[in-house]
């Protein structure tokens, strides 16, 4: 959100002809700023109204967000600026020119024409990779073993990574040689003979679709089998995707502002600007806490073991962070009995503003049902389920009732699977289906206890 509101100033001052980006070609766009990591590079005209502009959205974006800018960074210009101009800018900008022009991210700063000279690095650094997996002790035919485990595409997910660990045959080339294509299963004599037991266990996690379709690439990290920047980042993060979901969604539905809920969400990712945030980026030399002056401040430092907060409980969160910038930035302090008014308060005038304003019903939830219901006259009711045991085996099951409570069809299946609880109980679903369309049925109703499921089919 800051990063956004820092790009739109930008964005807005080249709209307004403020300030000049840089373009690719003649007829293409400016671009005024492009975002890599924890770093912005900045592209305006060597001239000083553009540079005091640049010096004024800087001076915005640390009044507004509390961030401070490091003006350690350097100013490169071009080289057919004079050098009494060089040194007119850097002195407005704060800053100091840059020297040498070294490599970010492995890619040259300065690129020329010659996409070789540019990229030579990176093969360089794949080839010293291999160079370094002892290649004096290996074969000819050891090396092209090397190259090719490096190129086998990863298909499975677990904890241990995403690539198959056993020795397989030649004679298995395809993933689909370990299908049985009739029952659209895993061959498990083959899983059986082949695989170890990893291995099988992440192979019959997979559900396999009874219609066959072609592959197609999916995200793995994610419920919708898509990309997203939120996964991506957790990943990145070396965060527990799981854990990750169900905490977010508990943050979401806490009835609190916006900006608390942000909050929050930036306290479980470890987001907070805090000195040792600050210090690990480079933008101050002390991480002392600035109230204990004792200990380093983290974020659990921050808002509940500092000796200033401590007493003050994990509820108060919000306000201590907003306590310790105003210690910081403005030398200010605020009694504990203040900070507790303005908690209730807070929490009223968040009760009355959702009230008046959104007006958001709550969220519908799925109520399980303690006994059965009769579905409408002339309609069948199929309920599916579905339970798994600690050993990899999963039972579905199915029965089919018209709206006496007379029993119609009944079935159980048992399958070798290590599939999720919600995988388990959409099989069940569809079991359920494929049976209502065997037995000639029109007018169904398939009920399941699974929430997750049953929100996807509604939307």
């Amino acid at each position: 959100m800051v990063a956004d509101a820092f790009s739109n100033m930008n964005h807005a001052q080249v709209a307004c002809k403020s300030i000049h980006g840089a373009k690719a070609n003649r007829s293409g766009p400016e671009i005024p700023h492009p975002l890599f990591l924890d770093d912005s590079l900045l592209f305006t005209r060597a001239n000083r109204q553009e540079c005091q502009e640049i010096v004024v959205i800087l001076n915005k974006y640390e009044a507004v967000t509390g961030q401070k800018i490091n003006y350690e960074k350097d100013v490169s210009v071009s080289r057919g600026v004079s050098t009494d101009r060089k040194r007119e800018l850097i002195d407005i900008l704060s800053m100091k020119e840059v020297k040498k022009h070294e490599k970010y991210l492995v890619i040259p700063a300065i690129c020329g024409r010659s996409k070789s000279v540019t990229f030579g690095a990176l093969t360089d650094r794949v080839w010293k990779k291999l160079h370094g997996r002892k290649e004096k002790l290996l074969s000819k035919a050891g090396k092209e073993i090397l190259l090719k485990e490096h190129s086998i595409n990863p298909w499975l997910v677990d904890e241990g990574g995403r690539f198959i660990v056993s020795d397989i045959l030649d004679e298995l080339q395809q993933v689909s040689d370990i299908i049985d294509h009739v029952r659209h299963e895993w061959r498990l004599d083959l899983l059986a003979e082949h695989f170890n037991e990893r291995d099988q266990r992440c192979i019959l996690s997979i559900p396999l679709s009874v219609r066959a379709p072609k592959d197609v690439l999916m995200w793995a990290f994610s419920k919708e089998g898509t990309y997203n920047v939120k996964s991506a980042y957790m990943l990145g993060k070396g965060c527990n995707l799981d854990n990750f979901h169900n905490a977010w969604v508990k943050i979401w539905s806490l009835d609190v502002s916006s900006k608390i809920q942000n909050f929050l969400w930036r306290v479980c990712t470890n987001t907070l600007p805090t000195r040792s945030d600050l210090v690990r980026r480079h933008m101050i030399e002390s991480p002392a806490c600035s109230w204990c002056n004792r200990d380093t401040e983290s974020t659990l430092h921050a808002l509940y073991n500092c000796s200033r907060v401590k007493h003050l409980g994990a509820i108060l969160a919000w306000c201590v962070w907003t306590e310790r910038n105003k210690k910081i930035f403005n030398n200010k302090f605020t009694p504990n009995l203040v900070i507790m008014d303005r908690v209730e308060r807070l929490e009223d005038d968040q009760g009355k503003y959702a009230k008046c304003i959104y007006q958001r019903p709550g969220i519908k939830r799925v109520q399980q049902q303690r006994a059965w219901s009769a579905p409408p006259p002339g309609v069948v009711k199929i309920n599916s389920d579905a339970c798994l045991s600690t050993e990899g085996n999963v039972g579905l099951g199915v029965v089919a009732r018209n709206e006496g409570g007379d029993v119609i069809f009944t079935a159980i299946r048992r399958s070798n699977a290590w599939w999720k609880p919600v995988i388990a109980k959409a099989k069940g679903i569809v079991m359920a289906l494929r049976l209502g369309k065997k037995y000639g049925l029109r007018d169904v109703v398939v009920e399941s206890d699974c929430e997750v499921i049953v929100h996807r089919l509604q939307k």
